[in-house]
């Protein structure tokens, strides 16, 4: 189901995209932020920060797909 939710918005040119919260090399990555990107601007972003490549940023990837597809696509 979550895949048909990121296909949509792919199709309509909406992508949740990470932004690191600090600049240069940290082992493990720097937190980072999501915001939804719409034809190069950002549409909505996050106030909640992530590590990187973890459980809660791959869940909150999914939950702002879904957000995305129903609020920017169905208009729900």
């Amino acid at each position: 189901m979550e895949y048909k939710y990121r296909q949509a918005c792919w199709e309509y040119g909406y992508f949740v995209v990470q932004k690191p919260v600090q600049r240069g090399f940290k082992k493990g990555g720097h937190d980072v932020t999501l915001y939804i990107d719409y034809k190069g601007k950002a549409k909505k972003k996050g106030k909640q920060t992530y590590k990187q490549n973890s459980y809660d940023l791959e869940k909150k990837i999914e939950e702002a797909y879904e957000y995305c597809y129903k609020f920017y696509i169905l208009g729900e």
